[in-house]
Formats: structure tokens, C-alpha cells, sequence
């Protein structure tokens, strides 16, 4: 049995390597001929044997005539034959799929194979010592991106880290006036205008850390979650720029323009902010451990939430004239000389600041925890600090003019004199510190 079995095996693999030497174009005729042979015989044969006997069986009128039978036979004829049409109808269906979804195949090799032979020209193009053949790279990149999106952040990646590799820290030291080049900034016009929806969704972190980006133009960029430590960003144009959740950790930003910037949830720490434009700037709940303000811009900013444990440095004339800051957390911050006029710190906690020779007119302190703070020589003519924890805050020369003191303890303060006192709109008699008491009743508000 298993030497039949061997032979009928050893028989099929010559028929099969037969038919694979075969031309193709006798294959199809064989296979064509075959087909309609099957067909003629089946059309022919099949009804004849299904009328068999038909002749000996009685009917109803008696044994069938050969008119009868041939008649039976074209009907069976007519039936098989309607039935091979519906199946050669169907194998033509079948066979058009089949060519429309090798055809389809056929582009979408055409297309990678295309696609993939401009991203390697392009990347080549990227090498080349010709500023205007760079340029045609990076935006040939651009349109590769928009199509595939498998492609997208693979070119992402090439991008940025091109300007990494050339938007090095050395160009500031050698020419501070010096302009980011052409190509740098078309990379970074590219990367700031790209669609982030795939990004978003796996998680993906557009990475230019340590870039010098001195004087670029990022309006509008979108730099959500971008990671930005060290880069060196003075005097760029950031204006409505999205940088939600960013990291500016140690960045330098000094005379930036960051008007009506998106930055919530930034992380600024060791940032350098020196004289930077953040007005009407989105800031909610950023991490500003060590940032330097000092002279910023931040009218109409919105910094509630903010968080400063050490170091936050807004001294020297920072502008926050009406920002929103209520419920910020500045723990020792540098506020000397700053303007907060109109600024809302409601629920703020600003325990050990400086605000000597703050600017904090009109501003809403009510409910904020100063503690420790030191407000020599500050202006807070018509502020509110109804219910604020002073503690043991200094008031030296601080102008209180028609300041609000409902529910303050003023037990603790330091610095507090009768004539102050005097000025303000409204304080508690009962909770004014022991020194005043000791000079005699202490003048009613009005």
C-alpha cells in the first residue's frame, strides 16, 4: 500500500512541475477547453440521462411519445444551460474582483515605492550645502506627511532633530544679533503647523530641547507637551502659540513675545522670563520654582493655580496689572516693585514674599495667606485683604489708604503705626497688635 501510495505522490509532483514549465498562455487555453468540453458534455449527456426511461413510464394518458421526451429534454437542457450561465456570470464577477484588487494592489506599491523614493531624495536634499535645496526638503517633507500617516512622525523626529543639530547654543555667543537661518525657521514653521491628532493619541512628545530658536517666529506654533529644557528663546515671537503642559525647564525666554500664549500646566522652573511679554497669557496651574519674571509683562494674565515653592523671582517693576492669580502657591517669591494693580490673588498663599515697594492697588488679597511677608513701602490704597492671614507680615511705610481689613488679625504684624491705621477704609479694634494698644485708643475707621 505504501508503494502505491509513493508512486501516486512521485506522479502528482511531475504533473505538477509539468504544468509549472508550462507557458501560462497554455495553461489558460487548457484550462478554457477543459471547461467548455465539461460544459458540452454536461448540456448534452446529463439531459438524455435525465429523461432516461421516461418512454416506459405511464402517464396519465398513457406512455410518453418521443415528442414528449425530446420536449422534456430541451426543458432540462434549457435549465443546465441557465444554471452553467449564472455560475460563468458569477466566475466573471469573481474574476473582475480579483484583476480591480490586483490593480489596487499594483498603485499601492506604485504609490509607497513613490513615496519612499521622495523621502529618501528629500532627506538627501536635507545634507546639501545649498540653502534653497535644504528649503525644497523640509517642505517636500511637509506634503509626505500630510499623505501617509504612518509617515507622519517618523518625519517629526527628522525635523526637529535637524534643528537640533544645527540651531546649536554657539551661534548666540558668537553674534547675539544674530537671525535664526531660513531653513531652521521653515523646519520649525513645518513642525509648528503639523496636525498633532495621532500624537496625542500615542502619547508622542515633539523633543527640541537645547535648541538655540533666538528670534523665531512660533505664532500660533503648536508646542502642546513639546519638551523645550534649555532652549534658547529670546526675543521670539510666541504670540497665541499653544504651549499647553510644555516644558521650559532652565529655557531662557528673555524679551519674548508670549500675548495671549496657551501655557497651562507649563513647567517654567529655572526659566528665564526676564522682560517677556505674557499679557493676557493663559499661565493656569504652571511651575514656576526659580522662574525669573523680573520686569515680564503680565497684564490680563491668567495665573491661577500657579505653583512656586523657591525662588520665583517677579521683582524689579514686573507688570501684572489686573492678572488673574487667585489660589497661586508662592512660597518666598520676589514680588519688590512689581505692579499688581487691579491683580486678583484671592486664596492666594504668598507666605515669606517680597513685596517691598509693590504696586498692589485695588488688588484682591481677600482670604490670602501672607504670612511672613514683607511689605515695606508698598501701595495697597483700596485693597481688599478682608479675611487674609497676616501673621507676623512687616507693614513698614506700606500705604494702606482706604484699604479693606474686615476679620484681619493684626496681632502679629509688624511695622504698624496709628497713622496707617487711620487711612484704612476698615480694620478690627480688638485685633491690633499690643504696641498700639500701648499708645492709647486707636483712631476709628471711617
Amino acid at each position: 500500500m505504501s508503494s502505491i501510495a509513493k508512486w501516486v505522490f512521485n506522479r502528482a509532483s511531475e504533473a505538477r512541475t509539468l504544468l509549472r514549465r508550462l507557458p501560462p498562455w497554455l495553461l489558460h487555453v487548457s484550462i478554457i477547453l477543459t471547461v467548455l468540453v465539461l460544459s458540452g458534455w454536461w448540456l448534452c449527456c446529463v439531459p438524455k440521462l435525465q429523461v432516461a426511461g421516461l418512454e416506459q413510464v405511464a402517464g396519465p394518458k398513457g406512455l410518453a411519445t418521443p415528442s414528449e421526451v425530446l420536449q422534456r429534454e430541451n426543458e432540462a437542457r434549457q435549465t443546465l444551460a441557465t444554471i452553467l450561465g449564472g455560475m460563468a456570470v458569477l466566475l466573471g464577477v469573481y474574476l473582475t474582483w480579483r484583476r480591480v484588487g490586483a490593480a489596487e494592489e499594483q498603485v499601492k506599491l506604485a504609490r509607497e515605492e513613490q513615496i519612499t523614493e521622495r523621502f529618501t531624495r528629500a532627506i538627501d536634499q536635507l545634507g546639501s550645502e545649498k540653502l534653497e535645496i535644504r528649503l525644497g526638503g523640509i517642505y517636500a517633507l511637509e506634503r509626505i506627511a500630510r499623505d501617509p500617516e504612518r509617515d507622519h512622525w517618523t518625519i517629526v523626529e527628522v525635523l526637529s532633530a535637524y534643528i537640533r543639530a544645527r540651531a546649536v547654543p554657539d551661534l548666540v555667543q558668537q553674534d547675539s544679533h544674530a537671525r535664526i537661518s531660513p531653513d531652521i525657521q521653515a523646519a520649525l514653521t513645518v513642525l509648528g503647523r503639523r496636525n498633532r491628532e495621532s500624537e496625542d493619541a500615542r502619547g508622542l512628545v515633539l523633543d527640541l530641547s537645547g535648541s538655540c530658536l533666538a528670534r523665531a517666529d512660533l505664532r500660533s506654533a503648536r508646542l502642546e507637551r513639546a519638551d523645550l529644557t534649555k532652549c534658547i528663546l529670546d526675543g521670539a515671537n510666541l504670540e497665541q502659540a499653544h504651549m499647553d503642559e510644555a516644558r521650559l525647564i532652565g529655557a531662557s525666554l528673555l524679551a519674548a513675545n508670549l500675548k495671549q500664549a496657551q501655557m497651562d500646566g507649563v513647567r517654567l522652573a529655572g526659566a528665564s522670563l526676564l522682560d517677556a511679554d505674557l499679557s493676557k497669557a493663559s499661565m493656569r496651574t504652571p511651575f514656576l520654582d526659580n522662574a525669573k519674571l523680573a520686569g515680564a509683562f503680565l497684564s490680563g494674565a491668567d495665573l491661577r493655580g500657579s505653583i512656586a515653592r523657591e525662588g520665583l523671582d517677579i521683582s524689579s517693576k514686573a507688570r501684572l496689572r489686573g492678572a488673574r492669580m487667585d489660589g497661586v502657591r508662592f512660597h518666598s517669591a520676589d514680588l519688590s516693585e512689581a505692579d499688581l494693580q487691579g491683580a486678583s490673588l484671592c486664596s492666594a498663599r504668598l507666605c515669606d514674599c517680597v513685596f517691598a515697594g509693590a504696586t498692589l492697588e485695588d488688588a484682591d488679597l481677600s482670604l490670602a495667606d501672607l504670612c511672613g511677608s514683607k511689605f515695606g513701602c508698598a501701595l495697597l490704597r483700596g485693597a481688599n485683604l478682608s479675611g487674609a492671614k497676616l501673621g507676623d507680615a512687616s507693614l513698614h511705610n506700606a500705604s494702606l489708604d482706604g484699604a479693606k481689613l474686615e476679620g484681619v488679625d493684626l496681632s502679629q504684624v509688624k511695622g504698624l503705626t496709628l497713622k496707617q491705621l487711620s487711612l484704612a477704609a476698615s480694620y478690627e479694634k480688638e485685633m491690633l497688635p499690643d504696641y498700639l494698644r500701648a499708645q492709647g485708643d486707636a483712631p476709628t475707621p471711617e
